[in-house]
């Protein structure tokens, strides 16, 4: 008997199909969301928390076992970096389920991208059309930092912010194209004062900045000055101030935390960065840009060719409107002092439908995307190779169900590659599952290898041995406070001073773990109090007034610390 290739057999079996190519593309597309759903809010539990992370989970935490909801709090101390709301949706979702696991923490920031993904679909799919919308929904699902980083450390507050932004501004865009229909206006302030309410004064910019934005491109400001944008503004400024209120009458300080907010946001801007930090993040600005997007932003090269940018740049008026947006609102960050990539999160659903529209575009012209066909059919071939070598180059082969796992990224991917040979039309489609298997085998293989060192030394168990050093009584945090001189400036001009007194900082990790395991505050005092343990720099503290149980290096400040008591 002769011996038939896989390969040949395959082939046939597709070439023979007479499937409708638009129900292929479903199964394709419901495949990807499956994957997707499961890629995101299944991540590898040896991740431990880290960067930004710990601190909110920490100040929602202090929520709890103080009772005080109105005040944020960390180490029973006035926090006034950020506002309450995104402290708020942590809450909630402790409470709910119960725990403080790291699993918990993420998960609003997970449950803010998919939503972010149903909000593009739901206000776009009237306007641009549904393949559109959805084709966006999912560019913004699997656009390569959100879903290989900024999934990683979903416990911040930026994606989060990302979905509020898109709906403060998705409303106030179809609030202009209907002639300000007071609900979606209504609803665009609405989301404005959240906004404001989690991260302060960028919602205001991005607020601004899009107004001048489309006046500009309507040629006349007349339609800012409707009845429903003054009812609008009103409402969002009750909320904010009451917000404030509040806190001063529960006896806060709103003064000194509405300067700091201001302070948290001129200190990012290019009007107090040196002239050399400002120029080297310009140049790198639209680099950082166009990365967070990849691989659908290398579908710009189409822009090259003639026809396709004249069709684009005259196309739909809501792409106008959000180039101009796009346009507009990253001056700030494209001339800041300091650029984290996270910060540049709120574009990312924009940037998503005008690249959906773009690769529409595409298919109606002959603009040519061939470096972005070739850069997937690259990825196509290398990822199977790529999860198989990996854990034989590192030396780390003791992954839960190995060899299954294997076997379906290999067979996914001689899938999408038969896909993307035979079927042109549908490579957008098989992209969008390609995104969805390397989340998934990056979950399955990278992830339990980049962090295996965390799952045999980790500050968790590190924490556990505090607890064993003190049968298991509370530790607080001892130091010298800090002395932070804040004031509301811009530029040169400065309005407002105030100093905020803030506990000696050390990582966020340690009070976070901590406090999960004795389940109350790790206060921070200044004076040692007698039959207390304190963690404390070991520049701090007499030894021979206190006994030192233990003593390492904090990984972010990297000073000394020991755990030690008076004696």
């Amino acid at each position: 008997m002769r011996f038939v290739g896989i390969y040949p057999i395959l082939q046939a079996h597709f070439s023979g199909i007479q499937m409708n190519q638009k129900r292929l593309e479903k199964y394709i597309l419901l495949i990807s969301a499956v994957l997707l759903l499961w890629g995101i809010f299944f991540t590898p539990e040896q991740i431990i928390l880290r960067s930004e992370e710990p601190r909110r989970a920490v100040i929602a935490m202090e929520m709890i076992f103080s009772g005080d909801y109105l005040k944020p709090q960390m180490h029973g101390w006035p926090y006034y970096n950020k506002p309450p709301i995104f402290n708020w949706i942590l809450v909630v979702f402790m409470k709910i389920f119960g725990s403080f696991d790291e699993w918990v923490v993420r998960l609003p920031g997970q449950a803010s991208l998919v939503a972010t993904a149903f909000a593009v679909y739901a206000l776009f799919k009237q306007s641009l059309g549904k393949y559109i919308a959805l084709a966006a929904a999912f560019f913004l699902l699997t656009g390569g930092e959100v879903l290989f980083y900024g999934l990683t450390i979903a416990g911040q507050i930026d994606l989060f912010f990302m979905l509020i932004v898109f709906l403060h501004i998705g409303f106030l865009h179809r609030g202009i194209v209907s002639q300000n229909q007071w609900q979606w206006m209504l609803l665009s302030y609405l989301f404005l004062s959240i906004g404001v309410l989690t991260k302060g004064l960028p919602s205001v910019a991005f607020h601004v900045l899009t107004l001048a934005a489309w006046g500009i491109y309507y040629h006349s400001f007349r339609i800012l000055w409707h009845w429903t944008h003054v009812f609008g503004a009103f409402v969002a400024l009750c909320m904010i101030a009451g917000y404030f209120l509040l806190y001063h009458l529960d006896g806060g300080n709103a003064w000194t935390y509405i300067v700091n907010l201001f302070k948290e946001a001129s200190s990012k801007s290019g009007l107090e960065a040196s002239a050399s930090k400002v120029f080297f993040n310009a140049v790198n600005f639209p680099f950082s840009f166009l990365k967070i997007m990849l691989p659908w932003s290398l579908l710009m090269v189409a822009l090259w060719h003639r026809q396709c940018r004249t069709r684009f740049f005259r196309g739909s008026v809501d792409i106008q409107l959000i180039l101009l947006f796009l346009a507009l609102n990253v001056l700030p960050y494209w001339f800041a002092g300091h650029l984290s990539l996270r910060y540049l999160y709120p574009f990312l659903p924009f940037m998503a439908i005008v690249l959906a529209y773009l690769a529409d575009e595409h298919g109606r012209c002959s603009g040519n995307i061939g470096f972005f066909h070739f850069f997937i059919f690259g990825l196509i071939c290398l990822t199977p190779l790529g999860f198989t070598a990996m854990p034989i180059v590192l030396n780390e082969i003791d992954i839960d169900y190995y060899e299954a796992k294997l076997a379906f990224i290999w067979m996914l991917s001689i899938g999408l590659g038969l896909v993307w040979w035979r079927f042109k039309t549908l490579r957008i489609a098989a992209s969008i599952l390609l995104m969805a298997q390397l989340k998934l085998a990056a979950n399955w293989v990278y992830y339990p290898i980049r962090y295996a060192d965390e799952q045999h030394y980790s500050l968790e168990m590190e924490v556990n041995h505090f607890f064993e050093l003190t049968d298991g009584a509370p530790v607080m945090l001892f130091g010298q406070p800090e002395r932070l001189p804040r004031d509301a400036s811009i530029g040169p001009l400065t309005l407002q001073e105030v100093v905020i007194m803030a506990p000696m900082p050390i990582s966020y990790q340690h009070p976070y773990y901590i406090e999960k395991r004795q389940g109350e505050i790790m206060q921070f005092h200044s004076k040692m109090q007698p039959e207390t343990y304190y963690l404390a720099r070991e520049s701090d503290v007499n030894e021979e007034a206190v006994e030192i149980f233990y003593g390492f290096i904090d990984d972010w400040q990297r000073r000394p610390l020991v755990l030690c008591k008076m004696r």
